[in-house]
């Protein structure tokens, strides 16, 4: 299977991480993330640690220091992943997943961060309008706020919305809150 590759950090994502020590010592395996890694790997998948451990200036100095961390990591996969992955810094337009605990995700076209303020702000009016409105009114309504703040556009399942709207409100923000976060904005 070759669908692209998934990036996983190491330090504070597939291992543990409390401070640096040097680029040979590596912590402990993360039980949950070990083992998505694993299910990964014995599906098939393309995964790669993901690591500035493995970053050079050119200098000779750190390039020893990288050949080790080399070394340091697979030593670590091949005993706590059965196997060695590959091992890189460079993202690519293969890369289609990064695992990192240092990661942002970023709504695409948007700047607007997965956890931003102004994201749940705008869900919780959306879905504050579609609860005294009503469905339709209330979709209207927020469609309307929203262009007029420069949003280009939202994307609608109305299967989704209509499954959300029989179940009750609860079901509705979870549904609306799937839509909003499709929208892009400007």
């Amino acid at each position: 299977m070759n669908n692209g590759w998934i990036g996983v950090d190491l330090d504070g994502t597939l291992a543990h991480y409390d401070k640096w020590i040097s680029g040979s010592h590596i912590g402990e395996p993360i039980p949950l993330m070990l083992e998505r890694v694993k299910r990964w790997i014995a599906e098939g998948r393309d995964v790669r640690i993901f690591t500035a451990r493995v970053s050079t200036d050119g200098s000779l100095s750190r390039d020893a220091e990288v050949f080790a961390a080399r070394d340091a990591i697979v030593a670590w996969c091949e005993k706590h992943l059965g196997v060695e992955i590959p091992i890189t810094n460079v993202k690519d337009y293969a890369m289609i997943e990064l695992w990192d605990d240092r990661a942002v995700q970023v709504i695409t076209n948007s700047g607007i961060a997965m956890n931003d303020r102004l994201l749940r702000d705008e869900i919780n009016r959306y879905l504050t309008s579609i609860c005294q409105h009503g469905f339709r009114r209330g979709v209207a309504a927020e469609n309307t706020r929203l262009r007029a703040k420069g949003w280009k556009r939202v994307v609608f399942e109305s299967g989704w919305f209509f499954v959300g709207t029989l179940i009750g409100s609860l079901a509705g923000a979870a549904f609306s809150l799937w839509l909003v976060i499709e929208a892009t904005t400007p």
